[in-house]
């Protein structure tokens, strides 16, 4: 099958730093050439890593995904495809735009976000938390459930921990929780490492001397951050669509301790790749219980969403549409 991937075009391609949606369209396009599917992925100049089999469209990434924008930027990828595509799969609702450019071929939209406009086409959702979110909006509202992609085979796997807690998210958007992250490993007494963008003057008075802020990371720094924690700290706040970080820690052999909101209890396995909380004072509790959870049977769990699992659970999806067309 020949199939276009479509991130965000307001953003380079990139598995550097924080934008998960940009790693979920890179792994999902390398999982699915692992499956032998033709694949190719639209990217703006400047885009990596350059082993991906990209189309470049256009000389800077669009300022916006105002139709007027999106459409100039669709014209010139459409220019770019070297043959007839079957089908074109895209991140978010204004995926919708590219259909006066590609009237014939069938469209998908995977809905990364919540609360965001829905597409008009094939949809996807990345939990069955999030469909339900939608639903209870929008009532009559359906759509497949695939959840998130990642490369399993990125993520080194460590058995024996350091002694430290991780969070890992933005930290100037309140509701992924530094401020409870904090909190807890203040009341259990063990040491946090902080990292990701928006480190502000608010976050650094909260933390303790036995706390570090180490920065945006990436790559093999992040790879080491996850594999050596003992738990990550993931203490959302708001419906969360997936949650990439509690499955990247799981890859690693540890254990999330999460707030039960929005596809949590789907990303963790309570008991097994760590501990889904109801609340900090039994986030406190289950750090306590560590111990109880194996490093490999957090990465044995996170293999269902291996990118060629995932892949493959798209691929499915591609043909169901396709042949309904």
């Amino acid at each position: 099958m020949r199939i276009l991937i479509v991130p965000p075009p307001s953003r380079t391609l990139s598995c550097r730093g924080y934008g998960g949606t940009q790693r979920v369209c890179i792994w999902l396009t390398q999982g699915l050439e692992k499956i032998g599917q033709h694949v190719l992925i639209g990217a703006v100049k400047g885009s990596e890593p350059e082993d991906l089999p990209m189309v470049i469209a256009g000389k800077t990434k669009p300022s916006s995904n105002s139709p007027r924008v999106l459409r100039s930027y669709f014209r010139q990828l459409r220019d770019h495809i070297p043959y007839r595509l079957d089908v074109i799969h895209g991140q978010g609702y204004w995926i919708d735009t590219i259909r006066e450019f590609f009237p014939d071929v069938p469209l998908i939209a995977t809905i990364h976000g919540h609360g965001e406009e829905l597409s008009k086409e094939n949809l996807v959702f990345i939990s069955e938390s999030q469909k339900r979110e939608y639903q209870r909006i929008s009532p009559g509202v359906n759509g497949k459930v695939i959840h998130n992609p990642i490369k399993i085979d990125e993520f080194r796997y460590i058995e024996e921990k350091q002694d430290y807690l991780l969070f890992m998210a933005r930290l100037d958007w309140d509701v992924k929780g530094i401020r409870e992250a904090i909190e807890v490993a203040r009341r259990v007494g063990m040491p946090l490492k902080i990292a990701g963008p928006g480190f502000n003057g608010k976050v650094k008075e909260a933390m303790t001397p036995d706390m570090e802020y180490v920065g945006e990371v990436f790559g093999e720094r992040k790879n080491q951050l996850l594999a050596n924690a003992r738990a990550l700290l993931y203490p959302t706040k708001w419906p969360e669509p997936f949650g990439l970080a509690p499955a990247e820690a799981n890859a690693c052999g540890t254990p999330a301790v999460v707030l039960n909101n929005g596809a949590m209890p789907e990303v963790v396995k309570d008991g097994v790749s760590g501990f889904v909380c109801d609340s900090i004072d039994q986030m406190c509790h289950s750090v306590g219980k560590l111990n109880d959870i194996k490093p490999a049977d957090c990465r044995d769990w996170v293999q269902q969403f291996d990118y060629r699992n995932v892949a493959g659970n798209y691929l499915k999806f591609y043909q169901q549409v396709r042949t309904s067309t």
